[in-house]
This record gives C-alpha cells, structure tokens and sequence, in this order.
C-alpha cells in the first residue's frame, strides 16, 4: 500500500488499532487540548477595546492583581495599536525592541515565519516601561 510522505507514521498508528495492538491512537491529541477551529468572529469595536482597557486600568492599584493588569493592559494595547497576532505577541522578548534612528522599533515572526519590523508608537512604548 503506497503511503504518502510524511504519514508513515499516521498508517503504523492505524494499523495497530485495527490489529488490536493498542486499544486507542497512544499519539492522538487528547479531545480536551484539540484546537478549537478558527471562526469568523468579528473584531472588537474601538468602544470595546476601550471599555476593556478602562475595565483593567480600574485594577492597576489592586495589591493583589495590580501588577497582572498592568501587565494585561501593556499585551494588549501593543496588540491593538501595532496589529500583533497572538502568536507574534506570546514570541516578543525585551530583546526585540530597539531604538532604530531615534525611534523603538519591534521585530517580531510573523505568519508563515516571515520576520516583521514595525515602528512602536511613543504612547505604547511609554505603557510598555
């Protein structure tokens, strides 16, 4: 039986449910950690991004979750303002931002592992320190 390249692996697993080898797929993502697929979920509005950032900075002197909001606020106000994937976002390091002609500067892996370079605003750097 001809395999396609690469799902070697995929036949041998299925084989050996069949077979009664194991009783289930041992490599099988379990059903509660599976992706939940991409919908088309409309972004939020300017109010709702705002209402949710005022929502946090009303945290901001909490003793118990005051550094987290802080922290909340800086993720998504650079998410909002410079349109960072969540996936570019989680990969940011302080090590990728620098000053490029008097000016920060954030490089980033964008989709399809392409690197990206933006201009980070002065207001978002400003929340970022």
């Amino acid at each position: 039986m001809a395999v396609k390249p690469g799902w070697e692996g995929r036949f041998y697993e299925d084989r050996a449910i069949k077979d009664k080898h194991v009783t289930d797929n041992p490599v099988a993502i379990p059903a509660h950690i599976r992706r939940v697929p991409e919908t088309n979920t409309p972004a939020l509005t300017k109010e709702q991004v705002e209402e949710v950032l005022e929502a946090i900075r009303a945290e901001f002197d909490s003793p118990r979750i005051g550094l987290s909001a802080k922290r909340d606020y800086a993720i998504i106000v650079l998410m909002v303002r410079l349109c960072l994937r969540t996936t570019e976002t989680v990969e940011l390091r302080w090590g990728r931002f620098r000053e490029s002609n008097g000016a920060m500067q954030v490089s980033f892996r964008g989709k399809g592992a392409k690197p990206g370079h933006l201009p980070v605003p002065v207001d978002v750097w400003q929340v970022l320190q």
